[in-house]
């Protein structure tokens, strides 16, 4: 784990960062005139980052240690570049794939733990719901639950509702999105989220995922369907509502905190598998540093 850390260190020290602050220099570096291409490897990039930062805490952690101050200015930059990154590279204001809820829920926690809730976050989401309306409501490149390339390549096939239930028939996106922007205070977006999601959205299943008794037997090697879905989670209350759903079930869903990874204090591991089997991130990671739940969760791993 040590050596993976290391390594992805070293491709974003020597490969990314350097580039970061230089306008379209990573989009144009993508070396495709296609916009779904630039979409895609620009969200990975992000991912590879954030998931980085997240081994970073751990390697800090390590022992029941804190974080001294160096460490915490190192994370903080990690963090600042990929904002500089995002700013840079307009493909970052918008998913393609539905799944690329997994990247923002990386980054979104991430970030949040270094103190950018009020000022980074809030913006990018808000022109992140911005965009999504806009592409929605005129049936642009908004995101999809789409995963074969070709049929990425061609969305969207039809500027049709009919096409549009059909490849937005659930998501994991939105109500990530609902989620962070009703706990930084964010109304205007959360008005903005649930009126889409009262009108042209209003057939979308929102969803959330967590772990249950079979994941610490597939998780690692995806070998079988594992895990629960939390389900046609309420958008009312200014998104207060689903706070409040997923705190409960949170909290009566432990299934996480006996995940071996968990139990041995190695939680980027569990983020690692999610990332590479396309698994959403759990909420347990990230629900604390929106509205804190009474029982401890992995997030405060």
């Amino acid at each position: 784990m040590l050596l993976h850390t290391i390594v992805a260190g070293l491709f974003l020290e020597r490969k990314i960062l350097p580039f970061v602050n230089r306008r379209h220099a990573l989009s144009f570096a993508v070396n495709s005139a296609e916009p779904t291409d630039v979409n895609l490897k620009m969200f990975d990039t992000l991912g590879r980052l954030a998931l980085t930062g997240h081994w970073m805490i751990w390697l800090g952690r390590r022992g029941g240690r804190d974080l001294n101050d160096e460490q915490i200015a190192g994370l903080r930059k990690h963090v600042t570049s990929g904002f500089n990154m995002i700013a840079n590279n307009p493909s970052l204001l918008l998913p393609l794939k539905d799944d690329q809820a997994i990247e923002l829920a990386l980054f979104l926690s991430l970030a949040t733990q270094m103190g950018h809730a009020r000022g980074d976050i809030a913006a990018w989401l808000s022109e992140m719901v911005h965009y999504l309306r806009v592409a929605v409501a005129s049936h642009g490149r908004y995101p999809a639950a789409l995963t074969d390339y070709p049929d990425l390549l061609a969305h969207p096939k039809a500027q049709t509702e009919e096409y549009r239930k059909e490849v937005t028939s659930g998501s994991t996106l939105i109500p990530l999105l609902l989620a962070f922007a009703a706990g930084l205070g964010d109304l205007k977006s959360v008005a903005t989220l649930e009126e889409l999601v009262a009108g042209p959205l209003a057939h979308c299943t929102l969803q959330f995922w967590l772990p249950d008794e079979e994941s610490e037997k597939h998780l690692y090697l995806n070998e079988d369907l594992h895990g629960a879905a939390v389900a046609d989670v309420p958008v009312s209350a200014g998104g207060q509502d689903l706070l409040k759903i997923l705190v409960a079930a949170c909290e009566s869903a432990d299934s996480l905190n006996y995940l071996s990874a968990i139990r041995v204090g190695c939680f980027p591991l569990v983020l690692t598998a999610c990332r590479h089997y396309r698994l959403p991130v759990p909420p347990q990671y990230w629900i604390s540093l929106l509205s804190p739940p009474k029982t401890a969760t992995a997030s405060a791993a």
